[in-house]
């Protein structure tokens, strides 16, 4: 629709946020839903993967050769592809319906973060390999030289190096998250009453920013609970 047409179409229409006929996601060419056979048999996949992965691969990095080392950073990166489309596609239900995606969402995290600790030892691996022979590694295999600028990024943080055992810990623990989840959890299930409707904070904010009458803006912060969403803390 152009410009003129959209103008044409919506002349008598107060466009807000209550009546505006938003976009909506349509998330069904990655799962048909979160507890859908298709994504529960991904996630064991992507379990099962990083359990054979690491039964292959930990205490041996070293020792492997130019083309070795780059098969497993391949794979290393196609098992990251999948769990990136898992958690994506949880992490944006949530965003569309944060009251019913969330718990899947943080059921999600959970298993991931076992994932992410059994994971651990490949980067840490990586950056114990000797700088002489890291080179030496990148010189004799061209397989490998496709990966130098993600290796070399890993290898930055070789002086800030925790041991292996920390790393687990962090990625399994994952302190903040619980605490994140919650603040989530209470500010999604939020509800204001404006103009006998009970609207969430996006609702609210979005009448406060984008509203085309300026008039309902003004109504808005007369509300003492609106004064409190958006005074700037020091």
């Amino acid at each position: 629709m152009t410009k003129s047409a959209f103008k044409k179409a919506t002349k008598n229409k107060v466009i807000t946020a209550e009546t505006d006929n938003l976009p909506r996601w349509d998330f069904s060419k990655f799962y048909p839903e979160v507890d859908s056979p298709e994504f529960e048999a991904d996630f064991k996949k992507l379990e099962a993967w990083s359990a054979d992965f690491t039964a292959r691969y930990e205490g041996k990095i070293a020792s492997l050769s130019g083309d070795e080392l780059a098969d497993a950073l391949n794979e290393d990166i196609q098992k990251d592809d999948l769990a990136g489309k898992l958690l994506t596609y949880v992490s944006l239900k949530a965003v569309q319906d944060s009251k019913k995606y969330s718990p899947a969402e943080e059921a999600a995290e959970n298993r991931y973060s076992r994932i992410a600790s059994e994971g651990a030892f490949f980067s840490y691996e990586l950056k114990q390999i000797e700088e002489s022979a890291f080179k030496a590694l990148l010189a004799g295999s061209k397989k490998l030289q496709e990966y130098a600028p993600r290796l070399e990024r890993v290898r930055q943080g070789i002086p800030h190096t925790p041991p292996l055992e920390v790393t687990k810990f962090s990625s399994e623990a994952n302190a903040s998250g619980g605490w994140v989840s919650l603040y989530d959890k209470l500010q999604a299930n939020q509800r204001f009453e404006f103009k006998r409707k009970k609207l969430n904070q996006t609702q609210i904010l979005d009448i406060f920013t984008n509203d085309p009458d300026p008039a309902r803006a003004r109504e808005l912060m007369r509300h003492s609970w609106m004064r409190s969403a958006i005074r700037v803390r020091p």
